[in-house]
C-alpha cells in the first residue's frame, strides 16, 4: 500500500515537472530523469525487501500475542484453583503460583519501560 502511494507521488510529480517543462519550453533534464530512475528503482528494492520483514513480523507479533492469551489463561486456571495456598511445591510449566505472579508482573513491568524504539530480542523469558 505504501509503495502504491509512493508510485502515484512520482506521477503526480513527472506529471507536474512535464507540464512545468511545456509551459516555460524547458528541454527535459537528464539529471531529473536519472532521479526517478533511482527512485523507481529504489521502491522496487522495497517492495522486495521490506514488505516479506513486514509480514515476518506481523506473524512474531501474532505469535506473541497467542502466547499471551495462553500465558493469561494458566495464569488464571492456576490462580483459581483453590490447592494453590496448600500445595506451594506443585508446578505448572516449572513455575508454582508465586513464580508465575513474578513473572507475569516483571512482563508487564517490561511491557511498560519498554521503549518504543528498542528492539524486541532481549526478551526476559
Amino acid at each position: 500500500m505504501e509503495a502504491l502511494f509512493v508510485r502515484v507521488i512520482l506521477q503526480q510529480q513527472q506529471d507536474a515537472l512535464q507540464a512545468l517543462q511545456r509551459r516555460c519550453s524547458i528541454t527535459p533534464v537528464t539529471d531529473a530523469d536519472a532521479l526517478i530512475g533511482r527512485i523507481q528503482q529504489l521502491t522496487e528494492e522495497c517492495e522486495k525487501t521490506s514488505i516479506p520483514n513486514i509480514h515476518k513480523l506481523l506473524n512474531k507479533c501474532s505469535q506473541a500475542v497467542e502466547f499471551t492469551d495462553r500465558l493469561r489463561n494458566d495464569v488464571h486456571d492456576w490462580w483459581e484453583q483453590p490447592a494453590q495456598f496448600v500445595l506451594p511445591w506443585v508446578k505448572h510449566h516449572g513455575h508454582n503460583v508465586q513464580g508465575w505472579i513474578h513473572k507475569w508482573n516483571g512482563l508487564i513491568h517490561w511491557g511498560l519501560v519498554q521503549s518504543p524504539g528498542e528492539t524486541h530480542s532481549n526478551l526476559p523469558c
